[in-house]
């Protein structure tokens, strides 16, 4: 069947007919619960789920490794799956990690240098993070802890600091608490440390949190008589000051979440109620933000996470899967393309529920899109002819100075015996950790980082793929090892 978008700005009806006349694809191969999707200007490359039949998938993020590879992040109700999407048209599976709770609605997931950062939401959850160095044959979960929130909705990365929309916690001396944004220090990620936040305030609780440099762009979901979008400034974690707020704008609902343009001056923000169509907004004066237009799919339909990539938008939505507007006019913005993931309904109806697409990643290199249906898993996409423009400065891969944080471990592979060199004389009392996949320590000494090589005996320990961590105040450095 073919699928309508009408649009409150640029194309007239007719125009738009004869754009989206639409051709279906058949995905027999994927087993997918429907025989076709429908798309627009965009390319089907694969689909991946995962091994139980019932699960429910979430949130999306994107690694890049140094070597350039590029990485889908993902999850569902009960795990985190990592998978290489290079080549989008097979993605590779290369392991997942079950989670603290096993039944959640949401996870969300940010990365930064050679680590990502996972929660979940709900309650029973934890902070987790993975060590991504070893990628593409392997990832190593370092920690896993609920004493920075159990309950966390959504998270975002800015440098070494992690900001999180911290729902709930507890008190040591009993009962809850809210951070609203809790921002911690990820600069060591075995030992993540809050450095600052809003604490309880008058609205008490975010949703999802947008970071540019020091600004971090508050959407918060439940808050009395204040909703809407609400802008701080973060240069003192301990002490954010507030920028300004956008609470009355046309087709107000549940502000859910948002996305700056690289240039600082537009937004774009979707609210999670039905009927309520996208917002660019003005943010070029903070302290007196507008909205330039508003735009939509089908008028029941819900927009959930947006993004800016240079002049497009390009958003998930429930329902209608990955979406496309050029915003080079952010007053006009022209519907360019789509792919609809979902199979739970057809031709715009029953527009009730919050099945289909959750999230997008945009931000490859190589312009692949990855996307998350709720039902049928992780897909890769591409908007056909689009070439995208270098991509902005977020953190990927290995840097030099993180290339010379690296073990000498040797043999490697090994029967148990081997010898470790640090490379350096450290003036120092040093521990060296050697953990399994799942970040357990199975084996710990503590050594005189000013001796340099030191010899162990690890045939005590079980054939396998292990992490081998040399740390002190301010020094880490880390190897993979093979015991066969």
């Amino acid at each position: 069947m073919a699928r309508i978008c009408f649009l409150k700005f640029g194309m007239d009806q007719t125009t738009i007919m004869k754009k989206t006349i639409l051709v279906s694809l058949t995905f027999l191969a994927i087993g997918l619960s429907a025989s076709a999707q429908q798309s627009w200007n965009m390319t089907f490359h694969d689909n991946f789920k995962g091994p139980i039949d019932t699960a429910r998938y979430n949130d999306v993020w994107g690694y890049v490794d140094s070597a350039g590879r590029e990485y889908g992040i993902f999850g569902s109700n009960r795990e985190t799956f990592f998978v290489e999407v290079t080549d989008p048209d097979s993605i590779r599976f290369i392991a997942s990690f079950e989670g603290r709770t096993l039944n959640t609605t949401w996870r969300d997931y940010s990365t930064w240098s050679h680590y990502a950062f996972g929660v979940s939401d709900g309650g029973g959850g934890s902070l987790q993070i993975w060590d991504l160095q070893y990628l593409p044959d392997s990832v190593v979960k370092i920690f896993d802890h609920d004493s920075l929130g159990h309950s966390t909705h959504n998270i975002q990365m800015w440098r070494s600091d992690l900001y999180m929309i911290d729902n709930k916690g507890s008190n040591p001396g009993g009962g809850s608490y809210r951070w609203p944004v809790r921002v911690v220090s990820v600069k060591d990620p075995y030992n993540p440390k809050t450095v600052g936040g809003l604490f309880d305030t008058d609205y008490n609780l975010g949703h999802d949190v947008y970071i540019w440099h020091d600004t971090a762009y508050l959407s918060v979901y439940f808050s009395g008589t204040k909703n809407g979008l609400h802008v701080y400034d973060f240069r003192s974690p301990a002490n954010p000051q507030l920028l300004g707020s956008l609470q009355n704008y046309p087709e107000a609902g549940i502000n859910h979440a948002s996305w700056g343009s690289w240039d600082r001056q537009t937004l774009v923000m979707a609210d999670e109620t039905h009927g309520s169509g996208v917002k660019m907004v003005d943010i070029s004066d903070l302290s007196n933000m507008q909205t330039l237009s508003v735009f939509r799919t089908f008028p029941g339909a819900i927009a959930h996470n947006p993004f800016i990539v240079d002049t497009l938008a390009i958003i998930s939505y429930y329902h209608d899967g990955v979406q496309v507007w050029s915003i080079k006019d952010p007053t006009n913005p022209v519907h360019v393309g789509y792919f609809d993931t979902d199979t739970t309904i057809g031709s715009g109806s029953n527009y009730g529920g919050y099945e289909g697409c959750w999230g997008v990643y945009p931000f490859f290199p190589s312009g692949t899109l990855i996307a998350t249906d709720r039902d049928n898993g992780f897909f890769t996409l591409t908007l056909d002819g689009w070439v995208p423009p270098p991509p902005p400065p977020l953190p990927v891969g290995l840097n030099p100075a993180e290339q010379k944080a690296l073990l000498n471990v040797y043999p490697n592979p090994s029967n148990g015996r081997i010898t470790v060199s640090l490379g350096e004389q450290v003036d120092m009392v040093l521990r060296m950790d050697v953990m399994s996949m799942d970040g357990k320590v199975v084996y710990s000494r503590r050594i005189e980082g000013k001796f340099g090589i030191y010899d162990f005996d690890l045939s005590g320990i079980s054939e396998s793929l292990y992490l081998i961590r040399v740390h002190g105040d301010g020094f880490e450095k880390r190897a993979r090892l093979i015991l066969k």
